[in-house]
Formats: structure tokens, sequence, C-alpha cells
């Protein structure tokens, strides 16, 4: 019985042994990517247009280092913004620190594209390792043990303009208008 106990103990001793042990930091992986709505964008309509900063560390300070976006073939207006955040998201089966950069409205009276500028950022972010202790990790989380700096681009982008599709008769009819 007192063997069975010992083993019993030094397997469990193993175990935690095993689930403290963790693998080596990865790299700092830092992009940018524009988005808009999954709509397509029609002649004399508009979609909103926002540039966001992913990271596989929270950010501490972001920087444009190109000028402001330029945006041909249409008009384009800055949304204000106020303190940008940055939250956690799942992108491509990984979690990554997302943060909007701006958000732009924009549109065209001519069908055809919109062409987007590249931008390029430089980011600061914190490097954070758990404590080996499981009561440190519990009672004091992750600490910071240092700053990395990266550098990314956002390459240029095109948004295609297309015409607006015909309506019917009866789509007409039923949205209140009249035929003439």
């Amino acid at each position: 019985m007192l063997n069975r106990l010992h083993l019993l103990l030094l397997l469990l001793s193993l175990a935690g042994l095993s689930l403290s042990a963790r693998p080596p930091q990865d790299e700092i992986t830092f992009f940018v990517q524009i988005e808009h709505d999954n709509r397509p964008l029609y002649a004399g309509d508009s979609c909103v247009v926002s540039i966001v900063l992913y990271s596989t560390a929270p950010f501490r300070d972001v920087r444009c280092t190109s000028a402001s976006l330029k945006v041909r073939g249409g008009h384009a207006r800055l949304l204000p913004q106020g303190q940008r955040t940055q939250q956690r998201v799942v992108k491509d089966n990984r979690f990554y620190m997302a943060m909007v950069w701006q958000q732009w409205v924009v549109g065209s009276e001519d069908v055809g594209k919109l062409q987007f500028s590249p931008l390029q950022f430089e980011g600061e972010f914190s490097k954070v390792e758990m404590p080996d202790d499981p009561f440190d990790r519990f009672f004091y989380g992750p600490q910071e043990t240092g700053r990395v700096k990266r550098k990314c681009k956002m390459n240029a982008y095109t948004l295609p303009v297309l015409e607006r599709p015909k309506r019917s008769t009866r789509e007409i009819l039923q949205s209140g208008g009249q035929i003439a």
C-alpha cells in the first residue's frame, strides 16, 4: 500500500513538472491589414474602411512613419476616433492583439477602383513571460521582461467599384417607387 502511495505521488509530481514546462516564447509578429465591409462597393455608394494593426504581443506604442493615407479614384473622409484600444482576437487560428488605427468613409461616383497608398508603421511591444512558480503565476500573473521594436508595411490596396445592379419592376414598386 505504501509503495503505491509513493508511486502515485511520484507520478503527480512529474505531471506537475511537465505542466509547468513552457515552450520558448515565439518571435513577436507585427502586421497591418486594411479591412472593409464584405459587401461590394457600388458607384455612388460608400463604405467604411479600417486600418487594423495586429501583433502577437501587447502594444506599448505605435507610430505611422509614412504620410497620411491617400485614396485615388474616389473620395475619402477620416472618421473621428477616441482613444485607441487593443483587444484580443483570433485570426487564422492564432491569438493576436488587434488595434484599429484609423477608419475612413470612402466612395466613388464612377465605376472603376479605389487605390489606397501604402503605409509604414513602427511599434513597440511588451515582452511578457509567465513566472515558473505556480503561486506567482496565480497571484502576480504575467511579468513584463522587456520591450521589443518592430516595423511593418501595409501594401497598396485596391477596392473595386462596381456598377449598381438594375432593379426589376416588382422591386421598384415594393420600395414605393413609381414607374412613369
